[in-house]
C-alpha cells in the first residue's frame, strides 16, 4: 500500500488493526522505517525527519 503526502508532508490511511511497517522514501534522501502497532479506533500521529542521502 503506497500513499502520497499533501503539501504539508502529512498522509492519511484508514487501517484496519493490528501491526504495520511503515518505510518512507524520497529521491535523495535515505529511507526510514518503523513498525506500528493499531487497535480498534486508535488514531496514530507517525513523524519521520528524513536525512539527505550520502
Amino acid at each position: 500500500m503506497a500513499a502520497i503526502t499533501n503539501e504539508k508532508g502529512e498522509y492519511f490511511w484508514d487501517l484496519p488493526e493490528g501491526t504495520f511497517t511503515l518505510t518512507v522514501t524520497k529521491d535523495g534522501f535515505s529511507s526510514q522505517s518503523t513498525t506500528i502497532a493499531l487497535t480498534v479506533g486508535q488514531t496514530l500521529v507517525q513523524d519521520f525527519v528524513l536525512t539527505p542521502a550520502p
